[in-house]
């Protein structure tokens, strides 16, 4: 074992810790993407960590993230953009637009792209998300 040993008890329980790379292996290890976490009863027989705990906590590494918190994630994003930055982003996607566009002439069907300048539905035709392998490394 990496950390000191703590028993839980039915009810409720709080755990807390100041270090961010414990804190991160419990939150792993009640979602059982690590084996940092065991779970026995008073005979030391094996429990489900899932079916024995409820966990509340930790949103960014609860596997709803997407779901729950990537609209907020990229509307935070979209408001603290700066000018120069948002300028960059709408330049490269009007190259990506010309490039399409010159590709479509040279087909043989009536083809043509809706450009929009909404860097939201860019982000999401881009599929922003977080990085799952780099929220399961250790810190």
């Amino acid at each position: 074992m990496s950390h000191k040993k703590i028993c839980l008890k039915d009810g409720i329980n709080v755990i807390c810790t100041q270090s961010p790379i414990a804190y991160k292996d419990l939150v792993l290890g009640f979602q059982a993407l690590n084996d940092l976490i065991v779970c026995s009863d008073d005979e030391y027989n094996n429990k489900s960590i899932s079916k024995s705990f409820d966990f509340v906590g930790a949103p960014l590494l609860n596997d709803n993230i997407m779901a729950k918190y990537m609209n907020v994630i990229i509307k935070n994003f979209i408001s603290n953009l700066d000018e120069v930055n948002r300028n960059r982003i709408l330049k490269s996607f009007y190259s990506l637009e010309t490039v399409l566009n010159d590709s479509l002439l040279l087909e043989d069907l009536p083809l043509e792209i809706d450009f929009s300048e909404d860097i939201k539905k860019l982000l999401k035709m881009v599929n922003i998300h977080l990085d799952a392998q780099l929220m399961l490394t250790r810190l």
